[in-house]
């Protein structure tokens, strides 16, 4: 099956350890077979950055707020505008594209670690665009809440913080804007919810590796901090903080 017949396009698989994705390799919507190396990981995902930003400018161009209306729009046979204005460029509809990269803290150690990183934050600084659809590197607390909630949890394990190492600032979605309005409520429906739009609060991030870390108080202020912050929005402790890839990089508090 072609992948326009669905709608989807599925750039390469990330796997750094080579077993979980590799089975996938021959599906019919993968656009290259399952990437393995972590210098070419960073090379997609500044493509998929790349191709993001030539989303955003098309979908304005033609005065569309997303994919759907864009191919309505095209579908319907009314004029589609391309960005370079060349009589001769076809229009073509806009597919979604999906992407997977299993074990990113992996990635995060590798030697184009700075070069992950930068590619992502191209992607979650210039998707300001619904949570739902906005590529996740930052906590949200929104949702953590709302899943608090619904789910009477009454602790919190917070997996990855290692990743974060090395950034100077760091993002927490500490509240939602629909129709203009703040809210710290999760949406009650999906209309809501892909009209929402996160509101940051940015905190200080540390330099310091904390693979080693074993105990809480040994953490940079900056990741300590970070954590509280998480405790505060979402009313409940976190008791688990995993530092590394290992089972035993893991703090209990």
């Amino acid at each position: 099956m072609p992948a326009d017949s669905v709608g989807v396009q599925i750039p390469p698989m990330i796997d750094p350890k080579m077993i979980e994705l590799t089975l996938y390799n021959d599906i019919p919507h993968l656009l290259h077979p399952v990437v393995t190396d972590a210098k070419e990981t960073a090379a997609i995902l500044k493509w998929v950055a790349v191709e993001m930003d030539r989303r955003y400018r098309l979908l304005s161009r033609n005065s569309v707020r997303n994919i759907e209306d864009y191919n309505y729009k095209l579908d319907s046979g009314k004029p589609i505008r391309t960005l370079s204005d060349d009589s001769d460029e076809v229009a073509e509809r806009m597919l979604y594209v999906v992407i997977l990269v299993d074990e990113l803290s992996d990635l995060m150690c590798s030697d184009v670690k700075n070069e992950i990183e930068a590619a992502l934050e191209m992607l979650t600084l210039d998707a300001n665009c619904p949570p739902s659809s906005s590529l996740g590197r930052w906590f949200d607390a929104v949702a953590a809440s709302y899943a608090v909630t619904i789910g009477a949890i009454d602790c919190i394990a917070l997996m990855h913080l290692d990743t974060l190492s090395g950034l100077r600032e760091i993002k927490i979605c500490r509240a939602y804007e629909v129709d203009g309005k703040r809210t710290c409520f999760f949406p009650s429906n999906i209309t809501k919810l892909s009209q929402a739009s996160c509101v940051y609060e940015t905190v200080e991030g540390w330099e310091e590796e904390i693979t080693e870390v074993n105990d809480f108080q040994k953490l940079p202020r900056g990741a300590r901090d970070y954590v509280m912050l998480i405790e505060e929005l979402t009313g409940k402790p976190v008791t688990i903080i995993g530092v590394g890839p290992r089972r035993g990089q893991t703090i209990f508090r």
